[in-house]
């Protein structure tokens, strides 16, 4: 099918808002059929077609599609209802879906049986036709973090800043807020697009190794637009001069252990920032890093005149300003400047040393004045705004949708059916299911209705267990069709007994027990959902939320967000000390064992034989080796050689090494053990 097709005439171009008009003129018998035509600039036929005839919908002009405007409405909605809430759908499953939803409605369709799925012919249709939908690369977002956006803790974290800023008069001052993180930044380049052959399997670009060593960097900017010089950590122990060619003016360089930030170097950080920040009172927004949270942290802070303020955990990319609007062009830009440094040093590599440059290209870049101003004002810090943050966002607080596998009871379905549009063409048929059901209970889960099509006609399965999904009996009038021959009576529930052990054994529920013989007037009152709302949620159903119980129950402090408050202060300091007093215990303990282990050994030394020594004149028939060296002894030797009192093994006695010491000899292996 072409997907570009141009149309040769401009039949059907006028515009539906326009049509609706002129309809409503002519019903209000303000105008007639040929004025509204003509005043509205709509053809008169259609005008007249839908103005007289009373068929209900007009179709659309060209071929219909298997699904009409109500079903892919609802469609649609339900497949952005499960992207908004992580559970996005990819092209190939929706297409899937398409299939079974029209086998599922008895719609007439032209997709293919054989793949049971849609063609991707009608699945670029139902993205023209529904403009709010399109295919996107998703962002991971960690358990974690959609757990962490919860509004409770969004409101905790403005109330505790609007606090801060009242208590301090810093109010309409966006100089002296400020937000401080780290991100990593590795020794290499990330290829970006590229031109190359169409259809070649194989695409390369150079990189300078296959995973550069990460560089940790310190980043700080305020409401008003300003930015402290960046804190470079590098990983090694010795600093060198040449590691501050090319570097932003202003710029720092520590060296860590593993070049990740630690309490230390966020000290020397705190040193760098109050060396350029505004004077003054000021509020400096971070997460709750161990680095950040110490008490020697937090009384450098307050010496400082700095009120330290904790994000929520979990929460900083949406509120963090530096992971809202600044990290990605910054490293978008680091990227860039690295691959086309590599390209032109082919037989390089980016060192400690080149890396000054490339990222001083990519500050100057990134770090204008509306970055760091939009970033304050989407988080809603500054100007303060609590409704800034989107509800999309909040996924923590997004109810789930009813379990699928609960059943509801007759009066909950009808209210659904009522609250819910039907198609027009489904009324009838809508009416005479809510009439049935009225008599007896359904199951909503679509493995339910499977074990009930496997299964003989006419046995309906009951169960006692809250968990199981009930079906009752429902009471028949008429005694004739109630006669049932025992025969066949017997013969049919072995039949089902045997096959419902088998679905049983594949389920997590627990096994079904009674078994009650229905009638053949039953047999007809199969439910269906009678909504195509409904068959779209057993289709694509939301994930279950289902707690894990944990075996372990750990103690949950409360969440301290103003780290400098005098009381904050009080419990880090008795933290502190505890933690203090548990290493000093542990070092006596360990010192304690290391005393006992060194007086066992030199127990055994005790306690030992003499030393044997075998001189070059001794003669010796069995054949040994030196433990240390492992050379074979040869009679006669050319060296004295030594026995260990412990192992009973030989070495030489230079390769022992005593150093004039006397007394019985234990070896360097026993002596360790």
């Amino acid at each position: 099918m072409v997907r570009t097709y141009k149309r040769k005439t401009d039949a059907g171009e006028w515009s539906q808002e326009k049509m609706n008009e002129a309809v409503n003129k002519v019903q209000n018998k303000k105008l007639t059929i040929r004025q509204a035509a003509k005043t509205f600039a709509v053809p008169f036929t259609s005008l007249q077609r839908r103005v007289t005839l009373s068929r209900g919908t007009i179709k659309r002009r060209g071929g219909q599609p298997a699904l009409d405007e109500n079903a892919e409405k609802r469609f649609a909605d339900r497949l952005l209802h499960l992207a908004s809430r992580g559970f996005g759908i990819t092209p190939k499953a929706v297409r899937k879906y398409a299939f079974e939803f029209a086998e599922r409605q008895n719609v007439q369709h032209k997709f293919d049986r054989s793949a049971g799925m849609a063609g991707q012919d009608w699945f670029h249709r139902f993205l023209q036709r529904n403009k709010n939908i399109s295919i996107r690369k998703p962002e991971g977002l960690s358990r974690a973090r959609i757990n962490g956006m919860k509004e409770e803790k969004v409101t905790e974290f403005f109330n505790t800043l609007k606090t801060v800023v009242d208590n301090n008069n810093l109010r309409g001052r966006p100089e002296c807020v400020y937000n401080v993180d780290e991100t990593g930044m590795p020794l290499n380049n990330r290829p970006p697009n590229i031109i190359a052959q169409k259809g070649a399997r194989d695409v390369v670009s150079m990189t300078s190794v296959e995973r550069g060593e990460n560089v940790t960097v310190l980043a700080c900017m305020n409401a008003a637009g300003q930015y402290i010089p960046p804190f470079v950590l590098f990983k090694g122990v010795r600093k060198r001069d040449d590691f501050l060619l090319g570097m932003p003016p202003g710029t720092e360089v520590a060296m860590t252990e593993k070049g990740w930030v630690t309490e230390e170097a966020f000290k020397l950080w705190l040193q760098h920032f109050n060396r350029y920040r505004t004077s003054g009172k000021v509020v400096l927004i971070l997460d709750g890093h161990a680095s950040h949270t110490s008490y020697s942290v937090v009384d450098l802070c307050d010496s400082f005149e700095i009120e330290l303020l904790l994000l929520p955990p979990h929460t900083s990319h949406a509120l963090q300003p530096l992971d809202v609007s600044f990290f990605k062009p910054l490293k978008t830009y680091y990227h860039q400047q690295a691959t086309a440094w590599q390209h032109s040093h082919p037989y390089q590599g980016i060192t400690k040393v080149a890396f000054g440059a490339l990222f001083q290209r990519a500050w100057n870049q990134a770090a204008s004045v509306g970055n760091a101003t939009k970033g304050f004002e989407k988080t809603g810090i500054f100007p303060l705004n609590a409704n800034a943050i989107p509800d999309y966002k909040l996924i923590g607080d997004i109810e789930s949708d009813i379990v699928e596998s609960q059943v509801q009871s007759p009066s909950s379905q009808q209210m659904q059916a009522t609250n819910t549009q039907p198609q027009a063409d489904t009324l009838s048929s809508a009416s005479s299911r809510q009439s049935d059901k009225a008599q007896s209970s359904t199951c909503a889960d679509q493995d339910r209705k499977k074990m009930k099509n496997k299964a003989t006609p006419g046995i309906k399965i009951k169960s006692s267990s809250a968990k199981q999904r009930e079906c009752q009996v429902p009471q028949v009038q008429s005694t004739s069709s109630q006669q049932v021959q025992p025969q066949d009576q017997s013969s049919s529930a072995e039949q089902v007994q045997s096959k419902i052990e088998v679905q049983v054994q594949g389920t997590n529920t627990k096994p079904l027990d009674d078994i009650v013989p229905s009638t053949s007037s039953q047999q007809s009152d199969e439910v269906q959902p009678h909504t195509c709302g409904e068959v779209i949620k057993e289709i694509l159903p939301s994930p279950l939320k289902s707690p894990i119980a944990s075996k372990r129950i750990r103690k949950v402090s409360k969440l301290v967000l103003h780290l400098t408050s005098p009381q904050n202060k009080t419990t880090l300091l008795e933290k502190e000390t505890k933690k203090k007093f548990k290493i000093e215990n542990n070092a006596k303990e360990n010192k304690k064992k290391a005393v006992g282990k060194e007086n066992t050994m030199k127990k055994m030394k005790n306690e030992a034989k003499p030393a044997i020594k075998i001189k070059s004149s001794c003669a010796k028939q069995r054949e040994w080796h030196c433990i240390y060296c492992s050379e074979i002894f040869v009679h006669p030797p050319s060296e004295d050689w030594i026995q260990c009192n412990a192992c009973e093994e030989w070495c030489h006695e230079k390769c022992a090494y005593r150093g004039g010491e006397k007394g019985p000899y234990i070896c360097d292996l026993c002596g360790n053990h």
